[in-house]
């Protein structure tokens, strides 16, 4: 687990930071190998300021519940209130340079993976503020970027309107049918997943990007839901598959230093 994706783990735990700190002196004293130290050791250079992550941990998993897409949107208002950077991804800490960090890291992984290329149109499902469909607009032909939350999707707008090549959208978060059949290369969903599995609208994604996407287009889903169940998706992910017409390339895949997300990569079949 990266250090930042422990913290944020501890952070989001504890009752409160002196409890967080006594965890991790216990956690170093049981330390049995140099490497394990020097794990902790990172974990305690990235907290710097004890009270000020702690207390923005504690606030934005505050404003989180189990709660409908409509519901969701108003949670990720208020979580861009506190800080846009926290509420796309709390392993960041609200630190914006951690933050492009992990997003450069996934737009190489995407390129790696040759899901980027310059004729393409992709979807960016639960875009947040921007950041990813900003990293991959100068290697792709078009971007739309979906975003339920009105907050984020302003701040989409604000980040990508030097990209004239992205178009945000706000959307209701419940399904896809306002898009063109065949219409799209690759659907990105990074970690935006977990909300549509837990507003009971996963299935009806899977299936409007199948609709959506040309033959032999992709599907990535980074981060299928947060029920800590790698199996349990794996085995939802099966069956959507082999019902929408995908094959399975990449299944739970972790291949990231700076985040622990797991990759779920769809073809058309």
């Amino acid at each position: 687990m990266p250090p930042n994706v422990a913290l944020m783990h501890l952070l989001a735990a504890a009752p409160d930071v002196t409890a967080a700190r006594c965890a991790l002196d216990a956690e170093e004293r049981r330390a049995r190998s140099s490497c394990a130290r020097q794990r902790i050791q990172d974990v305690r250079h990235l907290w710097k300021d004890g009270a000020k992550a702690f207390r923005l941990v504690k606030e934005i998993t505050g404003t989180a519940s189990h709660r409908t897409s409509a519901l969701w949107a108003e949670s990720f208002d208020e979580a861009a209130a506190i800080s846009p950077e926290a509420a796309v991804a709390l392993y960041s800490l609200g630190d914006p340079s951690l933050l492009a960090a992990a997003t450069s890291e996934l737009a190489m992984q995407l390129r790696t993976w040759q899901l980027l290329q310059p004729d393409f149109c992709v979807l960016d499902i639960g875009c947040g503020f921007g950041r990813v469909s900003g990293a991959i607009a100068p290697h792709v032909g078009r971007a739309i970027a979906l975003e339920v939350s009105e907050r984020m999707a302003q701040l989409a707008q604000t980040a990508l309107r030097e990209h004239d090549n992205t178009l945000v959208i706000r959307s209701s978060g419940n399904d896809l049918f306002f898009l063109r059949d065949t219409s799209f290369d690759l659907v990105l969903a990074i970690d935006s997943f977990p909300y549509l599995v837990d507003s009971g609208v996963a299935e009806s994604h899977i299936a409007g990007a199948a609709r959506v996407l040309k033959p032999a287009g992709r599907l990535l889903i980074m981060n299928y839901s947060y029920r800590g169940d790698l199996n349990l998706d794996r085995s939802d992910i099966a069956q959507f598959a082999e019902r929408y017409g995908f094959a399975i390339e990449r299944n739970g895949t972790s291949d990231l230093s700076l985040w622990d997300g797991r990759a779920f990569l769809l073809r058309r079949r």
